[in-house]
């Protein structure tokens, strides 16, 4: 990505939340910018996946962490991607807070 960045494009919705409107976002801005392709970064709650394939067959690079969703997370529990394997231990280490 380049060192500097210009938002051009942007969009006043109702909807409660930002999912699903990354295609209809960044596809206007790549038309005002008239390239063939760019980079769009946005946070996760503009993640769903038919938007990312959408965007990547429009020429459109997108940024998009892929959320923690489920009903473990919602009750608390530990992320999978806060577990790792500890080959000395033989095991799985994870949830620790350190």
């Amino acid at each position: 990505m380049p060192s500097t960045s210009l938002i051009v494009e942007q969009q006043v919705t109702n909807q409660v939340v930002d999912m699903g409107l990354l295609a209809q976002t960044a596809e206007p801005a790549k038309e005002v910018l008239g390239v063939e392709r760019i980079a769009v970064v946005a946070d996760r709650g503009y993640f769903k996946i038919e938007d990312i394939e959408a965007c990547e067959k429009a020429g459109i690079d997108p940024y998009v962490p892929r959320p923690q969703r489920g009903p473990s997370v919602r009750a608390g529990l530990f992320r999978k991607d806060e577990f790792s394997y500890d080959l000395n231990r033989t095991g799985f280490a994870g949830g620790s807070t350190s």
